[in-house]
């Protein structure tokens, strides 16, 4: 889990609320938090995560993936995973939920042709694949 600020205190400070969070969480065992160093990069600081956790479910780790946003994950095990439909339901329906909710802010934030851009680029890349 990467993080960036511009004030060293700040960024110290969003990742001990992080840490917290982390720790409360009961969907997740943390096993190990490392903590890298915070380096100047820059007009700002940037440090991270390496977290080694396990999950309780596959909703829990689709949760984890929005609300902590890795830059990247390691699956060790299991090899293989069978999910039951009700995990895939609401793990699908946890992705819906946040897909919208990221939509709508950023249907906000954007000026209208900055959207009908966007939509050309997001329709087009489709379109090649």
């Amino acid at each position: 889990v990467e993080f960036k600020a511009v004030e060293l205190e700040f960024l110290d400070k969003h990742m001990k609320d992080i840490e917290g969070k982390l720790a409360k969480e009961r969907a997740y065992t943390i096993y190990d938090i490392y903590k890298a160093k915070p380096q100047k990069v820059g007009s700002h600081y940037s440090s991270y995560f390496e977290i080694n956790l396990s999950a309780k479910d596959f909703t829990s780790i689709v949760q984890f993936m929005y609300f902590y946003g890795p830059s990247s994950v390691e699956v060790i095990r299991p090899r293989k995973v069978v999910l039951a439909m009700d995990d895939l339901q609401d793990a699908l329906m946890e992705m819906a939920g946040m897909i919208q909710s990221y939509n709508a802010a950023m249907l906000k934030s954007m000026a209208k042709d900055e959207l009908e851009e966007f939509a050309r680029n997001l329709y087009s890349n489709s379109e090649k694949k």
